[in-house]
């Protein structure tokens, strides 16, 4: 057999099951068992810097040289997310092979099950072999009785100079629904293995370094991009789909970015430092894969993945600037951070980092709280999901059991509790925070959680102009960005013209931030308006679990479950106050299944406005650690 363990699990296996790593090196020392090697922490090769696929299989083929007294020489692709730059960074660092799904060699019109080999492809002159794990197998093993797999394989049989591999998930074989029952208490794992002895006159299992060495390639190929059948369905054909469906993916994806061309900036004269190897350690960590994308598994519908990306990520920045500037912050900086072609606004103190977008109404959409290294910003909009139309019965995790065998996971429908139509809701804008609001006058609690709702404004997703009052800030100065539109809204009287400003001011000791709103009515007559600020928070309080509203308020606290912290919002004015939590319905391994994502906070306020005239009001956030 060949085994492949993420650097994840094998620094848990470490910690909690030692015995189980000498009795691998048995195996592996007397050739039963090769090992291959991948990235520690389990990337998307192709969606991380070169620098960084290097600098993670390196780590990965050193663990298991010191553990098991091997070198690998194949590299497990995450996903078997391909793409074709992968043979020069992949034979960069020492790997000679690797496995992709048939279904890259289809594309091509390659017929694996007709060559039954494995092939040589290249990248700039760097050499890579390709196997294909069969989509036959994937399905058959172990989810059907033993003797479909034999029968599937006699029907290939062709001489020992052929191959067809199987290579996939170790959770299908106890962790999937059903599977412990069926592959250890019912028997199909003795029964295979059994079947594997009966039959070694014809079949023979074999390492792929053991092939390698005894067989040529069938010939040379060059792949497109692509992963395997359900994935392709999943990213509507292209893995980096899922950085165009879901902006808070091509958040994270753009910050890993920025973080690891910090770390690797300063790697030639940093390596070895104690700090830096950590921040290294932490950026590697941040590039897991599971919280950027999404498919049978919650993925990036999960919001402590996304936390912990973000954790790492933040750790992994404060560190880098401790090294370079030694705790003295307080920058802005103007770029194009989501790679959208518009320019963004990011700011920095010692405690809090926000990330501002003036083409998105003004909006902040991530505010990372340094001393914790939390994005209390890490929220998920509601959006449509083709799964969404299979809302069944909740599904029974001792129901997939068919005459023939069990249910893949791909094959089953059904949801884990009841009511989960009533969760399905999906927003019209992004769920950020410092969202700007004119409602409709018959707007109301239940139709706004819904985004149900009439806005009244053009202010919500619009382009604001901006001014900073410098870009170097001092420690002991504070940093303001004043946000302004002129736009226009809709009322029972018609369309007419409101001017909304708003100045965000941080200190750089502060974990505070100060905002400051200013209403002008730039119309010809007097104006009644409902204008409301939305914050969308990453934080978990019982006390705001459910829908609710509350009146005339001048303090507001969120006491967070998840990460300890209180966020405490003061206003000059009183406010009205409407809450409730956002909650998503995705796919998990027991079916369809409601996740809670983040607060939604509004607070709002009714007024009338003589032509000119000017309504004001500033109020405080305040994280308490």
């Amino acid at each position: 057999m060949v085994l492949h363990y993420s650097g994840s699990l094998l620094d848990w296996i470490f910690e909690n099951r030692p015995e189980f790593i000498e009795k691998l090196k048995v195996l592996v020392q007397r050739g039963q068992v090769e090992i291959m090697t991948g990235g520690y922490y389990e990337p998307i090769l192709p969606l991380v810097p070169d620098k960084d696929c290097i600098g993670q299989i390196n780590l990965l083929t050193e663990a298991i040289k010191r553990s098991f007294n091997y070198s690998p020489r194949g590299a497990w692709l995450t996903e078997r997310v391909w793409e074709p730059h992968l043979p020069k960074v992949l034979s960069s660092s020492g790997v000679e092979y690797t496995v992709v799904d048939d279904s890259h060699f289809r594309s091509v019109g390659i017929e694996p099950e007709k060559e039954l080999g494995y092939y040589i492809t290249e990248e700039e002159g760097k050499s890579l072999f390709l196997f294909s794990t069969s989509h036959e197998l994937r399905y058959l093993i172990p989810f059907k009785p033993p003797e479909e797999t034999f029968e599937f394989l006699k029907s290939l049989s062709k001489g020992d100079d052929k191959v067809i591999v199987i290579v996939d998930d170790g959770e299908k074989f106890g962790l999937w629904p059903g599977t412990h029952k069926w592959v250890y208490e019912e028997g199909w794992l003795e029964k295979f293995l059994s079947k594997l002895e009966e039959n070694n006159s014809w079949v023979n299992s074999i390492t792929f370094s053991e092939f390698i060495s005894k067989y040529p390639p069938v010939g040379r190929v060059y792949l497109p991009c692509g992963s395997y059948s359900e994935m392709q369905e999943w990213s509507g054909g292209y893995f980096r789909n899922y950085l165009v469906k879901y902006p808070e993916s091509n958040n994270m994806h753009k910050k890993m970015l920025s973080v690891s061309e910090r770390v690797n900036s300063i790697a030639m004269v940093k390596s070895g430092d104690r700090r830096f190897e950590l921040a290294r350690r932490h950026l590697y960590r941040g590039e897991c894969n599971c919280a950027y994308w999404h498919g049978v598994f919650g993925g990036l519908y999960l919001n402590h993945l996304r936390s912990s990306v973000y954790h790492h990520l933040i750790e992994s920045e404060n560190l880098i600037d401790s090294i370079l500037h030694k705790g003295s912050w307080g920058e802005v900086k103007i770029w194009d951070m989501d790679r959208d072609g518009k320019e963004e606004i990011e700011v920095s103190t010692d405690k809090l980092k926000l990330y501002i977008n003036p083409h998105m109404g003004g909006s902040i959409y991530e505010m990372d709280y340094r001393p914790a290294s939390i994005n209390l910003v890490n929220t998920l909009t509601r959006r449509t999901e083709p799964y969404h139309k299979n809302i069944k019965a909740p599904f029974q995790s001792n129901g997939n059991k068919t005459k023939e065998g069990i249910l893949s996971i791909h094959d089953i429908v059904g949801t884990k509790e009841e009511g989960l139509y009533e969760y399905i809701r999906y927003d019209t804008y992004r769920k950020v925070a410092l969202l700007d609001h004119f409602l409709g006058e018959e707007t109301n609690l239940a139709e706004f959680s819904k985004c149900n709702y009439r806005e009244s404004g053009d202010f919500l997703q619009g382009d604001y102009n901006y001014s900073i009052n410098r870009t170097n800030a001092q420690p002991d100065e504070d940093i303001s960005i004043e946000l302004s539109r002129d736009g226009f809204i809709d009322i029972a009287k018609g369309h007419h013209r409101v001017k909304v400003s708003k100045t965000i001011k941080m200190l750089p000791d502060s974990s505070s931030i100060e905002i400051i709103y200013r209403l002008v009515n730039g119309d010809v007559e007097r104006l009644s308006l409902w204008f409301g600020v939305e914050f969308n928070l990453s934080v978990y309080d019982t006390a705001f679990a459910t829908r609710g509203s509350k009146e005339k308020l001048n303090i507001i606290e969120v006491n967070d479950e998840w990460h300890h912290l209180k966020i405490v919002y003061d206003f000059s004015k009183e406010t009205d106050l409407m809450y409730f939590p956002v909650e998503t319905v995705s796919g998990s391994e027991g079916g369809l299944e409601k996740t809670y994502q983040e607060l939604t906070l509004l607070f709002h306020w009714k007024m009338e406005l003589e032509k000119d005239a000017l309504w004001e009001i500033n109020f405080t956030q305040e994280i308490v650690g």
